[in-house]
């Protein structure tokens, strides 16, 4: 940024495997979405975004946003609005 000030994060999912080697989202969000599981992951990370948000102001520090990506299904589930 221009001011040097933090603006917001972006809360992004990860999968690490037990031998410590990452995943790539493309590789386990198809598997997610299929297996009906997204919905849980999404409220995992409002969930921790809200958390972190929550922990961040209770110690001082200004953060206006964070940012979480929504997929396809969750843009029409009504437990989510």
């Amino acid at each position: 940024t221009d001011t040097g000030n933090i603006s917001g994060f972006e809360a992004l999912a990860r999968w690490r495997n037990a031998d410590g080697t990452w995943l790539a989202p493309a590789a386990f969000m198809p598997v997610l979405e299929k297996s009906g599981q997204m919905e849980h992951l999404t409220t995992i990370m409002l969930a921790q975004g809200l958390n972190a948000l929550a922990q961040w102001d209770k110690a001082g520090f200004k953060v206006d946003s964070i940012g979480i990506n929504f997929s396809e299904s969750d843009l029409t589930n009504l437990r989510l609005c």
